[in-house]
């Protein structure tokens, strides 16, 4: 596969991540309202588009980083500094959802 073409296929997921991460803080800045984007639907967005990532391409560290690099000014923008271990875990949910989803791929292809 090209280089080319594969960075391709990583921008329409960043650009949900981007989004996400970016426009939902903005509708609303209760605490309630902030939790809930870090503590449910930030995590559950991170799994879902490593997870489709993986069927539909393949396990990929550099959308990975990118994904997870494009949280953090997010953290100075709209939170505080202890929500930095956030970024661990939408880090770390992407990377295994995004393993998982490439391993689902993989056995698909070879049955």
């Amino acid at each position: 596969m090209k280089p080319h073409s594969y960075n391709k296929k990583m921008i329409p997921y960043i650009i949900i991540a981007a989004i996400f991460f970016y426009i939902l803080p903005l509708f609303n800045s209760s605490d309630t309202y902030i939790s809930i984007l870090l503590l449910g639907i930030f995590p559950i967005l991170t799994a879902i588009l490593g997870y489709h990532y993986g069927i539909k391409n393949e396990f990929n560290l550099t959308l990975h980083n990118i994904i997870a690099l494009l949280f953090v000014p997010t953290i100075f923008i709209y939170y505080e500094l202890s929500v930095m271990s956030f970024f661990i875990l939408y880090d770390f949910l992407l990377l295994v959802s995004n393993y998982i989803g490439s391993y689902v791929r993989k056995k698909s292809i070879n049955n």
